[in-house]
């Protein structure tokens, strides 16, 4: 549990930095990759390290999968607080 909430910090901290967002502004894949809190939490995952659990005999397969369920996981609740919490922005009304 503690992995999934240093992660999630972790995604949060890296999404704040606006001027990472301008420098990866100039690859269109990292961009993507930078706003989308699901796919860049993926990584911080992967790169914190740590499993969750242990059911494949591989570690790396292990690491990969509880990076994904870790991932989802902290994705499901962050779009529970917005949900419940949160306000949307009208894409259509932009002004």
């Amino acid at each position: 549990m503690n992995v999934i909430i240093i992660g999630k910090l972790v995604t949060f901290l890296i999404q704040s930095n606006h001027w990472i967002g301008k420098i990866l502004k100039r690859y269109q894949y990292l961009y993507e990759l930078w706003k989308c809190d699901y796919c860049l939490g993926f990584w911080v995952y992967l790169f914190l390290g740590r499993s969750i659990f242990e059911v494949f005999p591989n570690k790396y397969i292990n690491l990969i999968a509880s990076s994904a369920v870790s991932t989802f996981v902290a994705h499901i609740f962050t779009l529970g607080l917005k949900l419940k919490f949160g306000w949307f922005e009208d894409a259509d009304n932009e002004g």
